[in-house]
């Protein structure tokens, strides 16, 4: 679907609207901006990336909805690149498993396994 001549900042307000047929259009806009900036977050988060078992091709489909979540926020106050980077980083940081809560990483990231061996002299006991 080629572009129809609106930016996109008149094709989130057109979707936000109503116009939701208009959102391949919005996508195919931002489609290689996000593809870039899902390239740079997975090569610098390498290590959380692969940890958390997510591809690029996981965090371009985090990026569509990272789209959606610009398009309900936006509010024409800047570009709708600046929502869309900060929606995007979220969207990332979800499903690397980073996102923070009140500056404390996701317990589960740190969590134990039960399999562990104790620390007691006796290997064959875990922490189950």
């Amino acid at each position: 679907m080629s572009n129809i001549g609106l930016n996109n900042e008149q094709l989130a307000e057109q979707i936000k609207s109503g116009r939701t047929w208009l959102l391949p259009v919005l996508w195919e806009g931002i489609e290689k901006l996000i593809i870039k900036q899902a390239n740079t977050y997975y090569t610098g988060r390498l290590e959380a990336c692969r940890e958390a078992g997510i591809t690029k091709e996981d965090l371009l489909q985090s990026g569509y909805f990272a789209m959606l979540d610009s398009i309900e926020a936006y509010k024409g106050e800047y570009k709708f690149n600046t929502y869309l980077a900060y929606h995007l980083l979220n969207q990332f940081n979800s499903a690397a498993g980073l996102r923070t809560v009140k500056g404390k990483k996701d317990p589960m990231r740190a969590a134990l396994s039960l399999d562990m061996p104790t620390t007691f002299e006796d290997d064959s006991l875990t922490l189950a």
